[in-house]
């Protein structure tokens, strides 16, 4: 996890497809997309560009290591703990905010 980590905070972003699945829930194929930039595949906005390049492209120009996953690995990366923490991240960062607001 401390690829995605670094991936993320390097602040390249991976691409998602706005639509489509194969019929699995509606996280798991977003969430495959964020798995493939992270080993390299697939495609990863540069912010250095500001265009949507190869992945394995972008990691390289940023010094970052593609993840190697091992056994489970992959699920980890599609099971949504990844989403729900962000979420909950960011309800925490806005009530920071408010309470400071105040």
């Amino acid at each position: 996890m401390r690829r995605l980590v670094e991936y993320f905070n390097s602040g390249c972003v991976p691409w998602i497809p706005q639509a489509g699945s194969v019929g699995a829930s509606g996280d798991l194929v977003p969430l495959a997309h964020i798995g493939l930039s992270v080993i390299g595949e697939g495609l990863s906005y540069n912010p250095k560009t500001h265009r949507y390049e190869p992945s394995e492209k972008v990691l390289e120009q940023f010094g970052l290591q593609k993840a190697e996953l091992k056994a489970k690995d992959g699920l980890s990366l599609i099971n949504g703990t990844q989403f729900i923490c962000g979420v909950g991240s960011c309800a925490l960062e806005e009530s920071i905010k408010i309470i400071k607001s105040i």
